[in-house]
């Protein structure tokens, strides 16, 4: 991990389960996307992250960071563009937390609903989360079938669960 951190720019001063995120987000994406990347650009700030350390879209392939790496690639002439979001929580301990699964499972749903329940940092609000997916939206006609879904998900989370974060 230290040869990595050193490789990608990432900080000596972040802490170890800081730059674990950055290693298994970058790790788990680079399965899917053969490019090089940055992994600072999916990588979740630590505050307010809604328990999701990592989230990344892949529009036709290609990994999307920004609204105008969006809307270029929907500019193409083609009708079927695939759109893939991944969603990533990473740990170093040894055992799981129940609370930080549930958390991230709320965290990802508050953020694929309408009205985010939710605090979220500038990173989701302003880069990773909100900007691509407004692209996304405006775009794609079978988001109606991926609403519906995670509707019927969160009213099943949330009457199988009784926490509240804060």
């Amino acid at each position: 991990m230290k040869t990595f951190c050193e490789e990608n720019g990432i900080s000596k001063q972040a802490k170890e389960d800081k730059q674990f995120e950055y290693f298994a987000n970058y790790c788990v994406i680079r399965s899917f996307y053969p490019e090089d990347f940055d992994p600072e650009l999916i990588t979740t700030d630590d505050a307010d992250d809604t328990g999701v350390d990592g989230i990344c879209f892949l529009i036709d392939g290609e990994l999307v960071t920004t609204i105008n790496e969006a809307q270029d690639i929907f500019n193409r002439p083609k009708r079927n563009i695939s759109v893939t979001i991944y969603l990533m929580q990473s740990k170093t301990s040894e055992s799981f937390d129940k609370g930080e699964i549930l958390k991230f499972g709320q965290g990802a749903v508050d953020l694929v609903t309408d009205h985010s329940e939710l605090p979220q940092s500038d990173f989701i609000l302003k880069k990773a989360w909100h900007v691509p997916c407004s692209v996304v939206i405006e775009n794609t006609a079978v988001l109606d079938c991926l609403d519906c879904f995670f509707d019927l998900f969160r009213r099943q989370y949330q009457s199988e669960t009784d926490i509240s974060f804060s």
